[in-house]
């Protein structure tokens, strides 16, 4: 009997210890705040997901993912980046409204929870660092920045005698403002005009594509803007229909009925190596260690289907010189 009572003392005392001192968590909480559902997004959150497994890192074994998704609500989003700042060992922020808004978060509630971003274009012009190869502090990550300038100088490529490009984003992503200006230098060396419209929201999408068409563009670019790459199959449908070829800022956009890309980011293999950032911090290494990381290509890709479909004035040419066509 004297040792029961011994034993349930000792019980007692290490529940009062860990209901006073706090548990330590068996495993690290790590979670994904996603932007918007579009393809480039789920395929960088899918990376990121593998980058972790494959460095021993798995969901329900030794970490706890949260994967949230606030669909481009911004009251949605601030919600969810208290939540993860409060929660989190790890935050990974899919695109550059998010990595935006956790930055701020951590400075206001006096965090050093590490940051980890991917799909941002520019991360010093969007003031999340202030040097990306010595980042310091708790944030660092990998940046989608595409080739604007070879993209942009497909029109010329295409169509010898192309004149107008149209140029859509959305007014709220600096990321999308960012490569507008890097279009318009592009538009200059190659003896082209970027005719650029701004929407809103989603719901006024569709007219400011119908605008740009009905402005006399011969191309619309589409940036790696986050709510256009939401919308992509509308926006290609207007332009397919009407004749207008899409030059997209990166490959995800093809599958979506897009036209042809060059240098395109791969969004798998950019959020694993995300991924592979995340786990070292988790072993240890602190984030601002780590100098951000881009992915680079030269392949040309061309969705084949759509230009036969469509009758898109691209080239057998052209089309066989593709590294892939869909």
């Amino acid at each position: 009997m004297k040792k029961i009572k011994t034993l349930l003392c000792v019980v007692l005392c290490l529940v009062a210890l860990c209901v006073l001192g706090g548990c330590k968590k068996d495993k690290k909480v790590v979670t994904i705040i996603q932007y918007v559902s579009a393809t480039a997004l789920d395929n960088a959150c899918e990376g990121i997901k593998q980058g972790l497994k494959e460095a021993g890192f798995v969901d329900g074994e030794n970490i706890k993912l949260n994967v949230y998704n606030p669909q481009a609500k911004s009251d949605t989003l601030s919600q969810y980046v208290e939540k993860a700042v409060n929660e989190s060992d790890i935050i990974f922020a899919i695109a550059t409204p998010v990595a935006q808004a956790l930055v701020e978060e951590t400075k206001k509630q006096g965090s050093d929870v590490p940051i980890v971003f991917t799909a941002v274009t520019d991360p010093v012009a969007s003031g999340i660092l202030t040097n990306a190869e010595n980042p310091g502090g708790n944030v660092t990550g990998t940046t989608d920045l595409n080739p604007v300038a070879k993209q942009i100088a497909l029109a010329k490529e295409i169509n010898a005698n192309a004149s107008k490009v149209g140029f859509i984003y959305t007014a709220g992503e600096s990321n999308s403002v960012i490569q507008l200006n890097l279009a318009k230098e592009a538009a200059k060396e190659n003896n082209l005009t970027i005719v650029d419209r701004a929407a809103t929201n989603s719901s006024d999408i569709e007219q400011v594509v119908t605008n740009l068409i009905g402005s006399g563009i011969e191309f619309l670019y589409i940036p790696t803007d986050n709510e256009i790459a939401a919308n992509m199959q509308l926006v290609a449908r207007l332009c397919n229909e009407a004749g207008v070829i899409t030059i997209c800022g990166e490959e995800g956009m093809l599958s979506d009925n897009g036209t042809i890309t060059v240098g395109s980011v791969n969004y798998v293999s950019l959020g694993k190596m995300t991924g592979e950032m995340g786990a070292k911090i988790l072993n240890g290494t602190k984030a601002g260690d780590l100098a951000v990381k881009a992915w680079t290509s030269d392949e040309l890709a061309v969705n084949k289907t759509k230009v036969q479909e469509y009758n898109l004035p691209v080239s057998e040419e052209i089309i066989n010189k593709a590294n892939k066509t869909l």
